[in-house]
């Protein structure tokens, strides 16, 4: 079953999302909140997401997928949210779902800078089992300066040159300006969230169980295995998976095939939390 439902965020807007129950369970013992990225390539990955939804609800979990404050069928406008208001906005949805389900394993699964909000956020909530990071954006400030390529793309196709460079970009934003990526305003308040993003900083719980999974049609990058070097060092309970990248987050494509494989290696190893934890 899938259910509409809106829900206040911390400032009162009403942010949209969408329960999935399993067929015949009133209420699932297990559940997952999903955590998607933002701007385009929450576009690109809606139908793989929707999909695990699905393929998780088949399997008994409960299942939350919403929409950030600004985007999709929540209020507000993408330039009036940063990477502060969809932190907060994870944090209510994970009360939501507290208060929604009857929930004895529960846990966070995100997307790229979904994933990295989903990072963030779990440090508010106390009774989570899980964090699930699909190649998440550890730097920031990195994943700011390949978004700003657009721009220099769109520059060439329409003025035929490239009339303002990344630099020149960043002092529009830190004047005050708003610039347009991907066709979404970018303000000065979004870029500054980003520049300080830095997972290899950031501390985590260390009784909880993370799953790093790396999404990658290449070898490994070395970011992500400096990140897990760092956890591990600080006692952080991490597991590491590498999957096949079968999807693309970053070009639009007609036809994308769903990752059956990073669907039943992600639900293998929950069920390996749980099945651990209640024996």
């Amino acid at each position: 079953m899938e259910k509409s439902i809106y829900f206040a965020n911390s400032s009162g807007e009403r942010i949209y999302g969408t329960f999935f129950s399993p067929t015949g369970m009133e209420k699932a013992k297990k559940g997952v909140l999903l955590c998607q990225p933002i701007a385009e390539e929450k576009i690109r990955v809606k139908r793989v997401f929707i999909n695990f939804a699905r393929f998780l609800c088949k399997k008994g979990y409960g299942v939350f997928l919403f929409d950030y404050f600004g985007e999709g069928e929540s209020a507000g406008n993408f330039e009036d949210a940063s990477l502060d208001t969809r932190t907060l906005d994870t944090v209510c949805a994970l009360n939501y779902c507290y208060g929604y389900g009857q929930f004895n394993f529960f846990g966070i699964v995100g997307l790229r800078l979904g994933g990295s909000i989903a990072l963030i956020a779990s440090e508010e909530a106390k009774s989570l089992d899980f964090v699930v990071l699909w190649q998440p954006v550890i730097n920031g400030y990195e994943y700011f300066q390949e978004w700003l390529k657009t721009s220099l793309a769109a520059q060439l196709v329409v003025y035929k040159e490239i009339k303002f460079n990344r630099k020149q970009l960043e002092e529009q934003l830190q004047c005050g300006n708003v610039i347009e990526l991907e066709g979404y305003s970018i303000t000065d308040l979004l870029f500054q969230n980003l520049r300080k993003l830095n997972l290899i900083e950031h501390k985590v719980c260390k009784s909880r169980k993370y799953l790093l999974v790396e999404l990658t049609s290449q070898g490994s990058d070395l970011l992500y295995i400096k990140y897990l070097e760092a956890l591990k060092s600080n006692n952080c309970l991490i597991d590491y998976l590498k999957e096949k990248k079968t999807f693309d987050w970053n070009n639009m494509r007609f036809y994308q095939p769903l990752p059956d494989s990073l669907f039943n290696s992600t639900f293998t190893w929950l069920e390996s939390i749980y099945n651990g934890r209640n024996s």
